[in-house]
């Protein structure tokens, strides 16, 4: 089954001062390991970074997963990180697993006054412009496809033969 969701990639501190930003469409208070947060459009941290091992992508991708999941569901998740990431085997390790716990360990979060609790099944990291080749897999299977995925703060371009990582290019 495949959710089709979006929310801004926006994060604060819930304090005294922001606690009625609730009310507020696209924005989701969220618990996750003791500290609460708004997530989405009204919220005022963004990341400037190239990097996406760090907190605010990690407490958004369990909002994502845990807005869409039923408790005690496992899940299997694909995340995408950036080329010059992916191609280091080291840093695409980290930032897996950083971002997703490893396969069967059970997150719990709150959001927006519930709990929610799932379980990380099969995991995986991919280029994060591979996307069109999981969504769309008649059209690009044969041949040489190249994708450019222009995101907020980055352009990530890559070239795919057969459906695989060209990294002759």
């Amino acid at each position: 089954k495949i959710i089709h969701d979006r929310f801004k990639t926006r994060m604060e501190k819930v304090t005294a001062l922001n606690a009625n930003s609730i009310q507020i469409e696209g924005v989701h208070k969220v618990t996750y390991d003791d500290q609460t947060y708004l997530i989405g459009a009204e919220s005022d941290d963004v990341s400037f970074s190239n990097s996406k091992e760090e907190l605010i992508h990690k407490i958004v991708t369990m909002t994502a997963i845990g807005l869409h999941v039923d408790n005690d569901d496992t899940v299997n998740v694909a995340i995408g990180c950036p080329i010059s990431e992916y191609r280091n085997d080291e840093k695409r390790k980290s930032y897996l697993d950083y971002i997703l716990p490893s396969g069967g360990n059970r997150v719990e979060i709150f959001i927006d006054g519930k709990k929610k609790f799932f379980n990380i099944g099969r995991r995986a990291v991919f280029v994060e412009c591979a996307g069109a080749l999981y969504m769309y897999p008649d059209k690009y299977r044969e041949g040489l496809t190249g994708i450019i995925d222009i995101g907020g703060l980055n352009v990530n371009g890559a070239f795919f033969t057969h459906g695989h990582l060209d990294g002759e290019r």
